[in-house]
């Protein structure tokens, strides 16, 4: 009986030291749980404190409406075909409300909705393919100066007027516009010097072509809120495409892009 009783008492503490192990387990897997979500909450705070903006308890979310706008952006335009590779891009823009909205108060936007005359300015370059610089030789004989080409560069210079129609949709301010204008596109191709790197430089240019047009483009975007850190002003990100005509009726890009806006 008393060895039974032992036995007993021993594989009682046996099991009470399972439990505290237990629970010691179970402790720390709760701490570390708890700590690798702060570390997530952290972290999501950090990702979304640039695009939420600050807006005071009870308040609205407050918009730009100023009596003009102005914005600066750059990006990345989808490759049109035709030989020319996907590029970079830069795009500024300025404009004025049409007609001002008397209901708006130190540019602080109460309506739901705002028209804007935007000019907009468009730069966009890339390289082109190498099997479209050969096509491009073997198909204009007739052109010398082709044969020495080994790579090319595509510019594309636009100035549009657009008019854009911004609506007022809690923390974001979807915009649509579209509108005509004027577009430019510049092919360079640069070849191998035939009088030697010293009279002239192996990447010398061997032959241009660029021709100007009219064009239309369509388009949507975002505004975010007025943000503190950026003095008032906004974040925007919009895509769109822009058509050549005449000319460049061939030229079709798909510009996206992100930047401020005043």
């Amino acid at each position: 009986m008393r060895g039974t009783m032992a036995m007993g008492s021993r594989r009682s503490e046996d099991c009470s030291g399972v439990d505290k192990k237990c629970g010691a387990t179970k402790g720390m897997a709760q701490r570390s749980s708890c700590r690798g979500d702060l570390a997530a909450r952290l972290i999501l705070l950090i990702i979304a404190t640039p695009i939420v903006p600050s807006v005071s308890s009870g308040q609205e979310p407050t918009f730009l409406c100023r009596p003009y706008t102005a914005n600066l952006g750059a990006g990345w335009t989808a490759r049109e075909g035709g030989g020319i590779r996907n590029g970079y891009n830069l795009d500024a823009g300025a404009g004025i409300a049409l007609p001002p909205r008397h209901d708006d108060q130190d540019g602080v936007c109460n309506s739901r909705w705002r028209l804007y005359l935007p000019i907009d300015f468009f730069f966009r370059s890339s390289g082109i393919k190498q099997s479209a610089v050969e096509q491009a030789i073997a198909l204009n004989p007739q052109i010398p100066a082709l044969l020495s080409a080994t790579s090319g560069t595509a510019k594309f210079y636009s100035l549009m007027a657009n008019p854009t129609v911004r609506f007022r949709v809690g923390y974001i301010q979807p915009y649509v516009f579209g509108g005509f204008g004027w577009l430019r596109r510049t092919i360079d191709l640069a070849g191998t010097s035939t009088q030697g790197t010293l009279v002239v430089d192996s990447g010398q240019l061997a032959y241009t072509v660029a021709g100007n047009s009219g064009a239309f483009d369509v388009g949507l975007g975002l505004n975010f809120a007025k943000m503190n850190f950026l003095g008032g002003s906004t974040i925007y990100v919009e895509a769109r495409r822009l058509q050549g005509l005449g000319i460049n009726s061939g030229t079709t890009m798909w510009p996206f892009a992100v930047g401020i806006r005043w």
